[in-house]
């Protein structure tokens, strides 16, 4: 199933050259990450969300530092894309989406 996250463009050098030094497919790497940050995958998704503040009747959000973002592609099974995004929308994680989820997995992981 074709998947297609968008990410920092910074992230995605990162993950090209470590795909290329390790011949491993970007599928496998998200996977590796995820797996090896599974314990602090809640923490690292909120240091991606907005910041938010309320003054007691409106709730305001402020944008993290905004990166130049690119998409990026790849194929896993349809099984592999439902446990990401299973995990994304988990009460535990609550990522926006898959794409925020996977950049703070590979964050975490990659050199």
């Amino acid at each position: 199933m074709p998947v297609t996250l968008s990410l920092p463009v910074t992230l995605v050098q990162r993950l090209k050259k470590y795909a290329k030094a390790n011949e491993a497919s970007y599928a496998s790497i998200v996977m590796d990450a995820i797996v090896s940050s599974r314990d602090e995958l809640a923490l690292l998704v909120s240091r991606l969300r907005p910041d938010e503040e309320s003054d007691g009747i409106f709730v305001r959000t402020t944008p993290r530092k905004a990166e130049d973002r690119t998409a990026i592609s790849f194929r896993t099974r349809k099984a592999n894309v439902t446990a990401i995004d299973d995990l994304a929308a988990s009460d535990e994680i609550s990522a926006e989406n898959r794409s925020q989820l996977c950049h703070a997995a590979l964050d975490a992981f990659l050199p």
